[in-house]
């Protein structure tokens, strides 16, 4: 029988370049690690499928009930880290060198008109507690909606807050593959080896919920 499991905690987010053919990236070498994530912040947005009931005059229950939308799935945070290298990754901002003695922005990090953040590959790790294990989540391709939100006085702070949607993903034939899956979190010398699950992102809609 598998063991129940509660999920606690974020020990890190990475965000890295979704690679072309669909497969998982080794997230060891990830571009960005997401740093300050807002106490409590993370939240799932799951939509539920929307459905249009198809009725006839001489029935009084729908006749059919037709899949208009199939939903989608993903999570919000806040971000606190408003670093130059978070601005540079997230919002494609980019330094000027002080070298460059003819341009007007040297010296500072400025904006690139029209920037738009490639979708992203995201591992999500969370905490062990008690006899739960960390638990470890892998999406393939999803879209990042980066907005600045917040207030910068003394009663509040400014942050980022990032919007992760899960998107179809493909390999190189553009055939659907799985884009998500999870694996618990052994700790060294563990009697039995991590358990792994993998969903596609057709299967994973069909589960009801936002649980991980």
């Amino acid at each position: 029988m598998n063991k129940s499991v509660a999920v606690y905690g974020i020990k890190h987010l990475k965000m890295t370049p979704a690679t072309a053919d669909g497969t998982f990236p080794d997230f060891e070498n990830a571009e960005f690690n997401v740093r300050f994530i807002n106490d409590s912040s993370m939240s799932f947005n799951d939509t539920e499928p929307s459905t249009t009931d198809i009725r006839v005059e001489d029935l009084k229950e729908p006749l059919l009930q037709i899949e208009t939308d199939s939903g989608s799935r993903g999570f919000t945070l806040e971000v606190l880290d408003m670093s130059e290298d978070a601005y540079k990754y997230l919002m494609g901002f980019k330094t000027i060198a002080d070298s460059e003695t003819d341009n007007p922005n040297k010296g500072w990090t400025v904006e690139t008109p029209d920037f738009k953040l490639a979708p992203q590959a995201v591992e999500l790790e969370t905490q062990a507690i008690d006899n739960f294990p960390a638990q470890k989540y892998q999406w393939a391709k999803m879209k990042v909606t980066v907005v600045r939100a917040g207030t910068i006085g003394r009663g509040g702070v400014p942050n980022f807050s990032l919007t992760f949607t899960q998107m179809a993903n493909t390999d190189e034939s553009g055939n659907e593959i799985p884009g998500f899956r999870i694996r618990a979190i052994t700790e060294p010398g563990g009697a039995s080896p991590a358990s792994v699950s993998t969903l596609s992102s057709r299967t994973a809609k069909q589960s009801s919920g936002s649980t991980l």
